[in-house]
């Protein structure tokens, strides 16, 4: 079965927890994939990549669980 890995500084990374969560598709309820929790000493590198990356990493639009309103196109 695929496992979606974690992502840190741009990079995948396995989950070292041995934990595993289901991925399953809404509309038929089968599971499709597993996820890999992240362990206590997974999340220190973590949080130690944002907090040097600051709000110029990849995810600073998205500090948020609400993402800001996109621009328009154009204006009329």
């Amino acid at each position: 079965m695929q496992t979606v890995t974690q992502w840190i500084g741009g990079k995948p990374v396995e989950s070292a927890s041995g934990r595993h969560g289901a991925v399953c598709d809404s509309a038929t309820g089968a599971q499709e994939k597993q996820v890999g929790f992240a362990s206590v000493d997974g999340v220190d590198p973590a949080v130690a990549t944002r907090s040097r990356l600051g709000r110029t990493g990849p995810t600073a639009a998205s500090t948020s669980a609400f993402p800001a309103t996109p621009e328009p196109f154009f204006r009329l």
